[in-house]
C-alpha cells in the first residue's frame, strides 16, 4: 500500500509539472473591442499564415486589430468648385459611366472626391491624413448642359493640370476666371456650343501644352497661346481676321489646326519657320496671297485647301522630305507641277484639285508607292 501511495504522489507531481509547462507556452487572443481574453488558445509556433503577424505583440502572444484604412480628404474649396460645376451644368441629368469602379458624385453628408474615387476626378498622390488637391477633371461625354460662367471658386483650382469637358452641351463664353488655373497643362473644350471671343491670357498659362477648342462657335481674332504649347486645335469655329503676325511666338508648337474658320489676309512669312512644327492646317478659310517662301523641313502635313491662294507651285515644299500629306485643292495656283516632285517619297496624299495648273502630270508620279489620289 505504501508503494502505491508513493506511485500516486509521483504521478500527481508529474501531471502538475506538465500542466505548468504547457500553460507557460500558451498564447491568448486579446479582443480590444471588449477588453476580454478570448478562450481560443493557439500555439505561437503554428500561427495561421493568413494572419498579419505585424500586429503580433511578441512574448505575450497577443494579436491586436489592425489600424483603420488611410484617411484622405479633399480641399473643401475645390469641393465647392465641383459643386458649382455640377449645379451649373445640370448635374442631376449627367450620364454617368457604367464601365468604371469609380462612384457618381454626391454632395450629401461629407463629400470626398479624392478619398471616395469620384468619376472623372484624379488627385495628387496623397498619403494618410493628407488634404488632397484635384489635378484632373475629365467629364467627356457626360451630358453637361449649361454655362461655365455660373461656376465659382476657379481661384482655388491652382493645382488643376487637366480639364476635359469635350462632347457636351456647354454654351456661353469661356470665363476670364480660367486664368486662375495657372498650373493647367491640357484644356479640351471641343465639340460644345461655346461662343464669343477668347479673352483669356493664354500666354499666362506657362505649363499649357494642349489647347483643343475645336468644333464650337467662337468668334473674333484667332488667339495666341504660350510658347510652351505643342498642340493647338481651333478648327470648325468662326474666328475671323488675319492670322496674327506673332504666331511664331508659339515656338514649341508641333500641331496647328485652324481649318474651317473665316480667317482672311495673307499667311505670315514666319509661320513656315516655326522650329518644332510638324502639322499645319489652315484649310477652308479665306486666305489670299502666296505660300511662304521658307518652310520648316520637318513638316509632315501641309493643308491649305479651299482658300484663295495663288502663284506658282511653291517650290519650297520640295525641301520638306518628311511630307506625307500635301493638300492645296480649291485655290488658284498656276503653272506646272514640278517634275521633281518625287523628291518627296513619303507622300501618301496629294490633292491639287480645282486649281489653274497646266501641262501634263509628271511621269515622276509613278514613283509614289504609297500615294493615295484625291
Amino acid at each position: 500500500m505504501k508503494n502505491l501511495q508513493q506511485t500516486c504522489v509521483c504521478f500527481y507531481l508529474f501531471i502538475t509539472i506538465y500542466i505548468a509547462l504547457v500553460l507557460c507556452d500558451e498564447d491568448f487572443f486579446v479582443d480590444e473591442n471588449y477588453n476580454t481574453i478570448n478562450t481560443n488558445i493557439i500555439n505561437k509556433n503554428h500561427i495561421n499564415s493568413d494572419i498579419d503577424t505585424s500586429y503580433y505583440s511578441g512574448g505575450y502572444g497577443y494579436y491586436f486589430d489592425p489600424p483603420p484604412p488611410p484617411t484622405i480628404s479633399t480641399n473643401i474649396n475645390q469641393i465647392n468648385f465641383l459643386s458649382s460645376l455640377y449645379d451649373a451644368t445640370g448635374g442631376d441629368n449627367w450620364k454617368w459611366s457604367t464601365s468604371t469602379t469609380e462612384v457618381e458624385w454626391s454632395f450629401v453628408g461629407t463629400p470626398n472626391p479624392c478619398g471616395n474615387a469620384w468619376q472623372g476626378i484624379v488627385c495628387l498622390n496623397c498619403v494618410d491624413g493628407d488634404v488632397c488637391g484635384i489635378t484632373t477633371i475629365d467629364l467627356s461625354s457626360y451630358n453637361l448642359h449649361g454655362s461655365l460662367y455660373n461656376v465659382t471658386n476657379y481661384i482655388y483650382m491652382t493645382q488643376l493640370l487637366n480639364l476635359t469637358l469635350d462632347n457636351n452641351n456647354i454654351f456661353g463664353s469661356i470665363p476670364t476666371a480660367f486664368n486662375y488655373m495657372t498650373a493647367i497643362e491640357n484644356i479640351n473644350l471641343s465639340y460644345n456650343q461655346l461662343t464669343g471671343s477668347i479673352n483669356l491670357n493664354f500666354t499666362g498659362f506657362k505649363s499649357l501644352t494642349t489647347l483643343d477648342i475645336a468644333n464650337n462657335l467662337f468668334t473674333g481674332q484667332m488667339p495666341i497661346a504660350n510658347e510652351e504649347i505643342t498642340g493647338y486645335y481651333i478648327g470648325y469655329n468662326l474666328f475671323n481676321g488675319a492670322i496674327p503676325n506673332n504666331i511664331n511666338s508659339m515656338s514649341s508648337l508641333q500641331s496647328l489646326y485652324a481649318y474651317n474658320n473665316q480667317l482672311t489676309g495673307t499667311i505670315p512669312l514666319n509661320i513656315g519657320l516655326m522650329p518644332a512644327l510638324l502639322d499645319l492646317n489652315f484649310g477652308v478659310n479665306y486666305l489670299t496671297g502666296t505660300m511662304p517662301t521658307s518652310m520648316n523641313t520637318l513638316l509632315n502635313r501641309i493643308q491649305f485647301g479651299s482658300n484663295s491662294l495663288a502663284g506658282p507651285f511653291p517650290i519650297v515644299l520640295l525641301s520638306c522630305p518628311s511630307l506625307t500629306v500635301l493638300d492645296m485643292d480649291a485655290n488658284s495656283f498656276t503653272g506646272t507641277i514640278p517634275a521633281n516632285i518625287n523628291q518627296l517619297p513619303g507622300l501618301n496624299t496629294i490633292n491639287f484639285d480645282f486649281n489653274l495648273f497646266v501641262g501634263a502630270i509628271p511621269d515622276s508620279f509613278g514613283g509614289f508607292t504609297a500615294l493615295c489620289w484625291e
